[in-house]
């Protein structure tokens, strides 16, 4: 049995009963007028005994799985053309979530910050104060959603073509600091909802995908790595962002959270895979264009 390819299908299926339940608990777990959260509400309790099966059921299948790596590169080199074209689509994914910001950036968000400002430099208060706060943010999380496309498709390209840039690379950074902020800024604007059953599922999605970049960072920067909390926090973020889908939310969200689901899973396979067979050859032979692997007759070089 193929445990890479099995073990990654558990948050997949459990992500889709999650999305049902969620879509369910949205429709009758609250009440249509004031919005607060109906107690008992059976969907919403099967969803939380389904996110603690799941949580703990990933464990078990997490630990134990995986041999010591020798850095980023040994833990995610691949020459598997599925691979590579997940890890695209999921980079495409972020960039069009960032074009479809900067847009709503352009045509909404600078006329209402503009007019802000106007009123602002008519009443005697400082404009440039109104200007920099309304629009500081916006734009830093446009480029930094820019800066995780190009990063997301440069690991991508590293991790097929076994270019060995992974150590200590600004690449593996950059997604995990527009995690960071996407939940800040994702809090921001929902902490002020006193309903949390509201936004849980979002947020508690959000803290997945952050620490499971984190971990994965820490294969390429730490001294004491963990590729086993590196695939938990994947495979829970497989899950958690696929039950948020079912929160309807906004077109960049959405976005961001299928391309998370993509990456994620992908990158689930490759540590169980790299991790249940010899390291690959060091360094690792460059594939050519034909797809195969110049010079390299090693047993782990000849498997894709």
């Amino acid at each position: 049995m193929r445990k890479d390819i099995v073990i990654p299908l558990v948050p997949l299926l459990a992500g889709v009963a999650g999305f049902v339940l969620r879509r369910r608990e949205l429709a009758t777990g609250f009440e249509p007028d004031t919005g607060l959260a109906v107690p008992g509400c059976p969907a919403a309790l099967a969803l939380a005994a389904l996110t603690a099966a799941v949580a703990l059921a990933l464990i078990v299948l997490a630990r134990g799985r995986l041999r010591p790596f020798r850095g980023y590169d040994d833990a995610m080199l691949t020459h598997d053309p599925g691979m590579r074209a997940m890890g695209n689509a999921a980079a495409f994914l972020v960039l069009m979530a960032s074009a479809w910001e900067l847009q709503e950036f352009v045509f909404t968000g600078w006329p209402a910050v503009s007019e802000q400002a106007a009123a602002a430099r008519l009443s005697g208060g400082n404009a440039a104060v109104v200007l920099l706060s309304g629009l500081g943010l916006p734009l830093v999380s446009v480029v930094m959603g820019l800066a995780a496309a190009l990063s997301l498709l440069m690991l991508t390209r590293n991790n097929y073509w076994g270019e060995r840039r992974g150590e200590r690379s600004a690449f593996l950074l950059l997604p995990a600091f527009g995690s960071c902020l996407w939940l800040i800024l994702t809090y921001r604007d929902m902490s002020s909802d006193p309903v949390v059953a509201g936004y849980a599922c979002h947020l508690l999605a959000l803290v997945a995908v952050t620490l499971a970049l984190y971990y994965t960072v820490a294969l390429s920067f730490g001294k004491h790595p963990r590729p086993r909390a590196a695939l938990y926090f994947s495979l829970l973020a497989v899950y958690l962002c696929l039950t948020a889908l079912a929160d309807g939310l906004e077109l960049t969200q959405t976005l961001l959270l299928l391309s998370a689901v993509l990456w994620f899973t992908g990158q689930s396979f490759v540590l169980l895979h790299n991790g249940a067979r010899l390291p690959w050859p060091l360094p690792p032979m460059r594939p050519d264009r034909d797809g195969e692997e110049d010079g390299d007759d090693s047993p782990g070089g000849r498997e894709n």
